[in-house]
């Protein structure tokens, strides 16, 4: 399975640390599966699916000693749209290098629940996805 998540998303600060989140998801997804004898090939199929999400959310930010700060954010999305429910959890710290640039460090919760078509031509994903992350922050 291949799986591509892009998100855009905007936020209006209720004041320094609280904010509230709205924008879309998209989620592009790839499956193969196969089954195999020592003959040969039994059974195979693949399947390509995606959609976009309408998602809300909240995010908290606390800074630390500086540099370092803590973002919490949890959202919401699909409602039926594109995926039917999907939700996230994510913890980051983070250490800014500069005005513009940091590094963080996070763990991220990702449920999703959507289904297209109906009888043999259903395609089901039903996954709870968890773990840890690092990436490069740009701030602009």
């Amino acid at each position: 399975m291949d799986q591509v998540v892009l998100e855009a998303d905007a936020g209006y600060p209720l004041n320094d640390s609280v904010s509230i989140l709205g924008g879309l998801r998209y989620v592009e997804l790839e499956t193969t599966v196969g089954v195999v004898s020592p003959l040969g090939p039994v059974f195979a199929t693949h399947e390509e699916q995606h959609w976009v999400d309408p998602v809300i959310g909240v995010e908290y930010s606390q800074s630390l000693r500086q540099p370092w700060s803590l973002i919490l954010r949890g959202d919401v999305g699909g409602f039926g749209l594109g995926s039917d429910f999907a939700w996230q959890g994510l913890a980051v710290l983070q250490w800014q290098s500069s005005a513009h640039f940091g590094i963080g460090l996070a763990y991220r919760y990702v449920d999703m629940d959507y289904q297209d078509g109906n009888g043999a031509r259903a395609f089901k994903y039903d996954m709870a996805i968890s773990g840890p992350a690092a990436g490069l922050v740009f701030t602009f």
